[in-house]
């Protein structure tokens, strides 16, 4: 449940940043996380965020990821607020 809520979380915060980037295919939205803020994300983390919804129990530390999905999301923002000023 958290790997899909923070995929869930990931998505309405590119809402916020850059509307189209939600709406991408998994190739696309890969690409958008990494260009957001290159280096948030392992691979595998990654991986585990866009299988997180499609997967009943998926294997991932938890800890880590949570901490990957903050330091995106602040960056993220981050940006967003320069490219408005």
């Amino acid at each position: 449940a958290l790997a899909a809520g923070l995929s869930k979380l990931l998505r309405r915060v590119a809402l916020m940043v850059e509307p189209a980037a939600a709406a991408k295919d998994s190739a696309g939205w890969r690409a958008f996380i990494q260009q957001r803020a290159p280096g948030a994300f392992a691979d595998d983390q990654l991986g585990v965020l866009l299988d997180a919804p499609y997967r009943a129990n998926p294997d991932f530390d938890a800890e880590a990821l949570l901490a990957a999905a903050r330091n995106w999301c602040e960056r993220a923002l981050r940006t967003r607020s320069r490219v408005r000023a």
